[in-house]
This record gives structure tokens, C-alpha cells and sequence, in this order.
């Protein structure tokens, strides 16, 4: 209490795929500072050691990949769109993946679950992805990557259409190429 910046970091994103030899995991490190209406992150850099790529983003300057600017997808249609998902750690957040999935998959190109946020995040960022979904994410999970996502010209909420915060134990998150944000957030509304 009183600080004005703080870390959110998670040395070991992905470790079911670190654990697995699965090469799709990284390290994600943010900074956030404090301002009256809350923590606000100002940079954060997603490193995956396996393809040696480096996200990096600082509030109000872009984002970059390997020191290349970086920009979100154009898709504007949800059939033509790929989304990632992470189906979240309680027996309630697993039962509204489930439901997210079955309401969404039928409508998009495909939706798959890559289990390493921070990345997938970092992927819609670079344009790879057109959207993340999470029931109840942690705030590691999503620090950096949901600056990124912005600062490549993405949209970033939670389920109910407002900014996403670093603050919480589990916060939905819904981060996209901000050109499908509110197809999504409306079909994302109606599941339960």
C-alpha cells in the first residue's frame, strides 16, 4: 500500500507446455503505475526463449516485435477470424469456457486453447490472432500482453465491455483486433 509502481510478473508462462516439451511458452514482465482511478500498465515485454521473440510495449509508443512495430489483425469477419481461449482454474470458469466455446466456436474459423496467455495475447498484438478470451484469467497472465494488444491498436476489456485492469485476483478478459471487439463482446455477453 502506497507504492506508486508495481511488478506483475510471471516467470513461467505456460508451464503445462514447459512441463510437456511443448516449445509454446514464455516470460512475462509488466509495469503498472498507480493513478486515482487505479494501476495503469506502462510496459511490459512477453519473451518466448523457444523462436527468440521479444514483445515489448511501452504506454503511448507501440508495440514491437524483435524492434519491428507491430499492429493487430484487420479481420473484420468473425467467420474468417482465429481465436484463442483460456478456459481459467475454477470448476466455474472451466463450465463458462465451455459455454464461451460452444457459443463461439460455430461462428469463427477456428478457437483453440494454446495454454500460455501472455503470448496468445502477444499473438493477437502481431496480427497472428484476432482474439483472446479468458473466464477469471490471472492478472500475470494478461499484464503485459493486454499492453501490448492496446498498443498495437487492439481493443482490451472484460467481459462487460470495461477496461481491463491488472487489479483483482481473476479477471475476465476479452482483448481483440478492436475491429471485432463488439461482435464478440456481444455474443460473450449472452453466455452465462
Amino acid at each position: 500500500k502506497g507504492t506508486e509502481f508495481l511488478w506483475v510478473v510471471d516467470p513461467l508462462d505456460g508451464s503445462t507446455n514447459y512441463s510437456i516439451r511443448n516449445p509454446f511458452f514464455d516470460i512475462s514482465i509488466a509495469l503498472a503505475h498507480r493513478t486515482p482511478a487505479g494501476w495503469d500498465v506502462i510496459s511490459g515485454v512477453v519473451y518466448a526463449p523457444f523462436t527468440k521473440e521479444v514483445f515489448f510495449a511501452e504506454r503511448g509508443e507501440g508495440a514491437f516485435l524483435n524492434g519491428e512495430q507491430i499492429a493487430v489483425s484487420k479481420e473484420s469477419e468473425l467467420s474468417r477470424l482465429l481465436l484463442v481461449y483460456c478456459s481459467g482454474y475454477t470448476e466455474r470458469e472451466i463450465l463458462r469456457a465451455i459455454r464461451l466455446f460452444s457459443s463461439l466456436k460455430p461462428v469463427c474459423r477456428d478457437f483453440n486453447r494454446m495454454r500460455a496467455g501472455a503470448l496468445e495475447l502477444a499473438f493477437v498484438a502481431c496480427g497472428r490472432l484476432g482474439a483472446y478470451i479468458s473466464p477469471g484469467g490471472k492478472p500475470w497472465d494478461a499484464a503485459a500482453g493486454s499492453l501490448l494488444v492496446e498498443e498495437a491498436g487492439g481493443r482490451v476489456t472484460d467481459f462487460q465491455g470495461n477496461p481491463w485492469t491488472v487489479e483483482g485476483e481473476e479477471r475476465d478478459i476479452l482483448a481483440t483486433n478492436r475491429v471485432v471487439h463488439e461482435k464478440l463482446l456481444e455474443l460473450v455477453k449472452k453466455v452465462k
